[in-house]
């Protein structure tokens, strides 16, 4: 897809960039250079009290659950309001 940038810089996001990425007016986005390639991403906001799911030791958790969970290996599984109270207990 191509776009025409004005003289005060300004581009259009084409309709289907936008409608896949979800962005609607008022998004922020990060502009990035790579090489020759402008890279743009959008800016997620995260509250503090959500911060902690990307806690690596978090992260790597449910990983390892999506993984035992594929090869059907559930048995003696932590059902979500222990994992959430391991994380508790930790801090």
């Amino acid at each position: 897809m191509t776009t025409t940038m004005t003289t005060k810089g300004q581009v259009t996001i084409p309709r289907e960039i936008r409608d896949a990425l979800g962005l609607e007016s008022g998004a922020q986005l990060d502009f990035e250079v790579e090489g020759n390639r402008i890279v743009i991403h959008p800016v997620v906001t995260v509250r503090v009290s959500d911060a902690w799911i990307q806690h690596p030791e978090v992260v790597a958790a449910l990983h390892e659950s999506f993984d035992e969970v594929e090869r059907d290996e559930t048995e003696g599984a932590v059902q979500f309001d222990e994992f959430l109270e391991r994380l508790d207990a930790d801090n």
